[in-house]
């Protein structure tokens, strides 16, 4: 048996390398002889960056491909790039992308295809024509500020999920997350791929709901609400899990752990908002006593911490009760980080007005 899993995420966001590791370890579990193929989200003209963006993936020892649509993040040969220089090549590469789409939906010979293709994506095209599963990775479907945006936003996101339904194979998406959206062109689109899926689990009930309302009546699509694949199934024989039914209120943690991002993409607004409210959570554990440790899961360049992390610091008094764990934990390293805690919040920066903020 032959399986795609596409849409892998750069692994400088842990949280995506240990969901992307579990998914794959569970993959392997369950189907021990099945030949396994990755497919990222960096084209394959961005080949020579997959080793350091992926960097727990390929421990993983499977075939790590470049996706079918040309990218140019700044990384590796582009990392000189400027925010808008990078938006306007991928722009055009989805354009190009969506041309190779209108291709195969027109019926042109795969065999054809394939041989005008460069070498790197022909081995990506190759693959997911032999597949016989292709299991999606899940992707943030999210609403954006303008109509224009969020449907060139929700195109490209989709782009692999279409490419594998023009192909005709089977698809299933692994812990997803779908926002209300603005446009009735985006709606029509993720409708369009939803109801062609096999499976599709959500990581939050909100996205259960609004994936459903995507559903056709006669449709035979099943969605559920299940939790990320992450660390669990990462370490699945090592971890134990306990239930204790509490007679009284839980004493305040000694020591919490604390994930922050800083996501450019959300706005001044949503900033200011996210700091006020980790400030107010930084001031009640200050004056209960408790020692935060701040530890850096997300390492992007475009979500990275450390002005935020400096910015929270200088503002806040006791600043001796709160903790930075330095450098790049791999997720071994943040495992351990996270067992020595009393309780971890994990927080998320949102768009103003999203119901998940």
């Amino acid at each position: 048996m032959r399986i795609v899993v596409i849409d892998l995420c750069p692994e400088t966001n842990r949280g995506d390398a240990a969901m992307q590791v579990g998914l794959l370890s569970l993959l392997r579990q369950s189907l021990p002889e099945a030949e396994i193929s990755l497919m990222t989200i960096l084209g394959a003209n961005q080949k020579d960056s997959l080793r350091n963006e992926y960097d727990h993936t390929y421990q993983m020892h499977e075939v790590v491909l470049g996706g079918m649509k040309p990218t140019f993040y700044p990384i590796g040969r582009f990392s000189g790039l400027s925010g808008l220089a990078s938006e306007v090549l991928n722009a055009i590469g989805l354009f190009a992308g969506l041309i190779f789409l209108g291709a195969i939906k027109a019926g042109v010979p795969l065999r054809a295809l394939v041989t005008m293709l460069p070498r790197d994506y022909r081995n990506s095209f190759q693959a997911l024509i032999q597949a016989d599963m292709v299991f999606w990775k899940g992707r943030n479907l999210r609403s954006r500020p303008s109509a224009a945006l969020e449907l060139y936003r929700i195109v490209n996101t989709l782009f692999h999920p279409l490419i594998c339904l023009a192909l005709k194979k089977p698809l299933a998406l692994v812990s997803g997350s779908f926002w209300p959206l603005r446009s009735r062109a985006s709606r029509w689109i993720v409708r369009s791929v939803v109801n062609q899926c096999l499976y599709i689990s959500c990581r939050e009930a909100a996205s259960v709901q609004v994936a459903r309302s995507f559903t056709q009546t006669k449709t035979h699509v099943i969605i559920e609400q299940q939790p990320d694949l992450s660390f669990a199934l990462y370490h699945r024989g090592s971890l134990r899990s306990s239930s204790r039914i509490c007679t009284q209120p839980p004493p305040f943690p000694e020591k919490i752990g604390l994930t922050l991002m800083d996501w450019q993409g959300a706005g001044k607004a949503a900033r200011k908002q996210y700091i006020q409210s980790v400030r107010g959570l930084l001031d009640v554990c200050v004056e209960k006593g408790t020692l935060v440790t701040i530890i850096p899961q997300v390492v992007k360049k475009w979500e990275a911490t450390a002005s935020l992390i400096q910015e929270l610091l200088e503002s806040h008094p006791v600043a001796e009760k709160i903790q930075v764990i330095p450098g790049n934990p791999m997720i071994d390293d943040l495992l351990t980080i996270y067992s020595n805690q009393d309780l971890l919040v994990a927080t998320r920066m949102v768009v103003p007005g999203d119901p998940r903020g």
